[in-house]
């Protein structure tokens, strides 16, 4: 699985992208585009900026390109999301950031989104006015808020060199390794790991290894015994029993077509988990 940098969602001919989804939970990731999280119904959980924030109905937050965060919520709960090119935003926040990303409520700003959502797929003008309404919504809310500047060096900046250290060695890669990298001791890595992904780093490391087992199972030519080794599993029966965990399937029973993370080439991958409904 390539490090956690998201592929590009926005298509060709527009500067902005919004999807909405039911249940979204995606891993620690980061992105050039900002990002806004709108919570449509529902509760959720997201952390960025080294926070964990809980959101409920109508509250939003704003997230700047390239900082690391990732979602959690329930079933029930609706998310939309607008995304904007960094490029197409920087005369507003090219070179400060919000002190506070999370807001409350904001008037019509579900509207605004319900309209931005039509506008994509008009064919005539229907990008220009997406863009223009996604430029408004961000504009104001610099306009309205406190900013700081963006520092040269971001604070994810070590723990993204963790992740693709991981996605490259995770077959050899353990707890001692990861907080030796990161030079910090094993129980305040084991916190700081935690409050950055929103799981721990076990969980995470079997994450990233059943990710690779599947793509192996979907091309076939080894056995079980050899993509459980090529995984980093001691045994068989250890590699069975997280595979069952974390995809709901047996390795001999998975379904064709089956994902669990999405691997997109060179260019990146999607976060999103299986678990969750992309409603569009």
């Amino acid at each position: 699985m390539p490090a956690n940098f998201e592929r590009r969602l926005i298509v060709s001919g527009s500067h902005v992208s919004l999807h909405k989804y039911r249940g979204l939970k995606n891993l620690t990731h980061w992105h050039m585009e900002q990002e806004l999280i709108f919570a449509a119904c529902g509760e959720c959980e997201v952390m960025t900026g080294k926070s964990l924030y809980t959101m409920s109905e109508g509250n939003f937050i704003f997230i700047g390109g390239e900082e690391i965060h990732y979602i959690n919520s329930p079933p029930e709960t609706e998310l939309w999301i607008l995304k904007a090119d960094t490029l197409f935003t920087e005369r507003i926040n090219g070179k400060v950031k919000l002190k506070d990303p999370f807001f409350q409520y904001k008037p019509m700003l579900k509207q605004q989104l319900e309209r931005i959502s039509h506008e994509l797929s008009e064919e005539h003008y229907g990008h220009l006015i997406a863009d223009s309404l996604a430029l408004i919504i961000i504009a104001e809310l610099f306009r309205s808020s406190e900013t700081e500047p963006v520092a040269s060096e971001r604070s994810g900046d070590s723990y993204k060199a963790l992740i693709k250290d991981i996605d490259r060695n995770f077959r050899e890669y353990d707890f001692d390794r990861a907080a030796e990298f990161m030079c910090l001791s094993r129980p305040y890595f084991s916190k700081y790991f935690h409050k950055m992904s929103g799981m721990t780093f076990t969980e995470y490391l079997n994450i990233v290894r059943i990710s690779a087992a599947v793509e192996m199972l979907s091309k076939g030519g080894m056995s079980m015994t050899e993509i459980s080794d090529r995984c980093g599993f001691g045994t068989i029966r250890s590699f069975n029993r997280v595979f069952k965990e974390l995809t709901g399937y047996s390795p001999v029973n998975l379904p064709k077509n089956y994902f669990f993370v999405k691997k997109e080439g060179n260019d990146g991958f999607d976060p999103t988990l299986s678990c969750t409904t992309v409603i569009m």
